[in-house]
């Protein structure tokens, strides 16, 4: 393995389940197209593809999920590209404290299972996660990078803010509307707190 053997994704509307836009969220993550094939054969079991195992740090999720602790217990409304404010339609105060509970009882080093789909017709790779992944549970849509690389037969995941605005389409009332995801503006966010 290279040092540049490493996936980064967002963790996007469409996959978290504390979403801005519509739908239930998938429990696919995009990996990458065909272009990614090599990468993607370098970070997981190919060999058993439905026998994925993800190991995470408990203090870089406790940190990262701290970090928006301020959007969380006071969120905020986003513009759509129609001029029409768009806000989270979960309790992220009640959220943030049930996830925080949540880890302090776990160990260290948290593993999940995961299954490495075969490709589509044109080439994209997902890896479906359980319903109960904290990857899907614990962070905002846009507001993280999963980061994924082999260590010893598995894929060690951590996370980083995401601290650029970044501007991404989402499904309202049927419809497609860009909406810029800006975490940061109007908060006193601890930077110390990177992972």
């Amino acid at each position: 393995m290279g040092p540049k053997d490493v996936i980064e994704i967002n963790l996007v509307d469409s996959f978290v389940l504390n979403k801005i836009g519509e739908g239930h969220g998938e429990s696919r993550l995009y990996l990458g197209g065909k272009n990614s094939k090599e990468l993607i054969g370098s970070i997981f079991n190919i060999k058993d593809p439905s026998n994925q195992v993800l190991t995470f740090s408990k203090k870089n999720i406790i940190s990262t999920v701290k970090f928006f602790e301020p959007f969380f217990l006071s969120p905020k409304s986003f513009y759509l590209d129609n001029g029409k404010l768009i806000s989270f339609k979960q309790p992220l105060s009640k959220i943030f404290d049930r996830n925080l509970r949540s880890l302090e009882s776990k160990e260290e080093k948290i593993i999940e299972q995961a299954e490495l789909l075969s490709a589509d017709g044109s080439g994209r790779s997902y890896l479906r996660v359980n319903k109960n992944s904290l990857l899907r549970h614990f962070f905002l849509p846009h507001s993280v990078k999963l980061i994924m690389k082999e260590n010893q037969g598995h894929v060690q995941c951590s996370i980083k803010p995401e601290i650029i605005p970044i501007k991404k389409p989402i499904k309202v009332n049927g419809e497609k509307h860009e909406v810029e995801f800006d975490y940061l503006s109007g908060y006193d966010f601890e930077c110390k707190n990177k992972t």
